[in-house]
């Protein structure tokens, strides 16, 4: 069976998968070995649609080394038959620790707070920022990623209000959150974090009605795909004069078109998706990935199955449910 790597991935993950004699693996993107591959590991840099797909027509299996599958057409790869799965395991610490290191830029100004000390000019009242200890905390999106959040936020002394509607109690009180609806979240919290997956769903959820709720010191932070927020909304809030601080890591177009209005803002901090981007996840989701693989071949469960299973499409489509819920 012929395994094609298209995107970046560790030396260990690949002489894994070499190591299995019934794979002949390669780490290429020459069209003439995609035409004859059976596998393929990617990542969203390498997205999966009709036209890719096209160009692999023995293609059976198809594997992601990331935790968001929005550039895999899942439709498209049903109807051809072909077996996909994504990785959502390794990323969980980093991105967690780099929402935490958005929150903290944010809230102590660190940008801002870097330039003035290069330059010399040693203000300091601009720079005055503010406390996590005794606020609270909101996440959307209690999985695997919002509840490490949730344990660093109760690490600060801060309480957790969460929106995830098809969680049961005893799982919002197993994590010490309180279960909220989303226009209720953006009105009690101070700071607010997103990590929620990108579907037609969520796509644009995060919009002109909750910015509307954001109290004058609060701080927004998005660390899973930028569709989730409305940037044409969010743009329009910010020249208004709107409440709130934001940490971007994820944008609706990546790299910016230029002319890009979001980095003309100070209330905006940004980062170029960078959330994953440490070595310990890429060493763990390339294996991750390889292991899933052979999962895949072998008829074995995944740690990742796409399209997702119905409860976890129910988790989702609670977003998509009218305000207040």
């Amino acid at each position: 069976m012929k395994i094609t790597i298209a995107d970046r991935f560790t030396a260990e993950a690949t002489a894994w998968l070499k190591s299995h004699s019934q794979f002949d693996v390669a780490v290429t993107t020459d069209p003439e070995r995609l035409k004859v591959t059976d596998a393929v590991i990617v990542r969203s840099q390498y997205p999966l649609t009709k036209e890719v797909l096209d160009t692999m027509p023995k293609l059976k299996y198809a594997v992601t080394a990331t935790v968001g599958f929005d550039h895999i057409d899942l439709s498209e790869c049903a109807a051809r038959g072909i077996k996909v799965a994504h990785s959502p395991i390794a990323h969980s610490a980093a991105a967690c620790e780099h929402t935490w290191a958005l929150l903290l830029a944010c809230a102590r100004k660190i940008v801002a707070s870097d330039k003035t000390a290069r330059t010399g000019e040693w203000n300091r009242h601009p720079l005055l920022g503010t406390e996590f200890s005794g606020k609270v905390h909101g996440i959307v999106g209690l999985g695997r990623i919002g509840t490490r959040v949730a344990k660093v936020a109760r690490a600060f002394g801060m309480t957790i209000v969460a929106h995830d509607p098809y969680r049961d109690n005893a799982y919002f009180e197993e994590r010490e959150a309180t279960r909220v609806g989303l226009d209720e979240l953006f009105h009690l919290a101070d700071s607010i974090s997103l990590h929620v997956p990108l579907t037609k769903e969520t796509k644009g959820r995060i919009n002109k009605v909750e910015f509307a709720f954001l109290k004058p010191h609060s701080i927004v932070v998005n660390t899973s795909r930028g569709g989730v927020i409305k940037e044409d909304d969010l743009v329009l809030h910010l020249k208004a004069g709107g409440h709130g601080m934001f940490g971007l890591d994820v944008f609706t177009q990546e790299p910016h078109r230029k002319g890009y209005e979001l980095q003309n803002f100070p209330q905006v901090t940004m980062t170029p998706h960078v959330g994953a981007n440490t070595r310990e996840a890429f060493d763990a989701v390339s294996m991750e990935a390889a292991r899933n693989l052979v999962a895949l071949i072998a008829q074995a469960p995944v740690s990742g199955p796409l399209p997702p299973p119905e409860d976890w499409y129910q988790a989702v489509s609670g977003l998509a449910i009218s305000h207040g819920v």
